[in-house]
Parts: structure tokens; C-alpha cells; sequence
């Protein structure tokens, strides 16, 4: 599942309640969920991948 935080705090609070804690460019992975921590190139990449 991908969720988009509007800040990055919320996004790396909400990426470790998760447990997706690998930090890529601009967001988390984990096993089944994704953290983006802002609209960017990094998240319109990961938004390919789906």
C-alpha cells in the first residue's frame, strides 16, 4: 500500500509505525508498504512502480 505524508515527519513517524525502514529517495519501503514523504521525482517513481 502507498501512503503520501504532507511532511516529512509524518512521514517517518508514520514509515516506522509500519515498519518500513528502508529509506529511499523520497520515501520509505517496507515489506507491503510504501511512505512517500513528498510529491517529487523520487515519489513519481515510486508511483510508476505500482
Amino acid at each position: 500500500m502507498l501512503y503520501i505524508a504532507e511532511k516529512p515527519e509524518l512521514a517517518r513517524a508514520s514509515a516506522e509505525g509500519l515498519g518500513a525502514s528502508t529509506r529511499r529517495n523520497g520515501y520509505y519501503e517496507g515489506r507491503n508498504d510504501h511512505v512517500a514523504r513528498e510529491i517529487g521525482a523520487g515519489s513519481i517513481a515510486l508511483l510508476e512502480h505500482f
